[in-house]
């Protein structure tokens, strides 16, 4: 029964870890595509950061 439940959570990590990635790679990218677009077309350079803080939550992200 133990050994039943070791694995069960041990499939629960792999599940979450895959969820993250799909998290990270599918719907964290929308929000920074729309703000590159609204900024190239109103020529905004003040966005930078934004970008720049994204990157460093998907990189703490996917390290994690």
């Amino acid at each position: 029964m133990l050994k039943r439940l070791e694995k069960t959570s041990r499939e629960m990590e792999i599940a979450e870890g895959l969820f993250k990635l799909v998290l990270v790679v599918i719907i964290l990218p929308i929000p920074i595509l729309l703000f590159g677009l609204g900024g190239i077309l109103l020529n905004m350079p003040n966005l930078l950061p934004i970008f720049v803080s994204f990157g460093t939550v998907v990189g703490t992200l996917i390290s994690a």
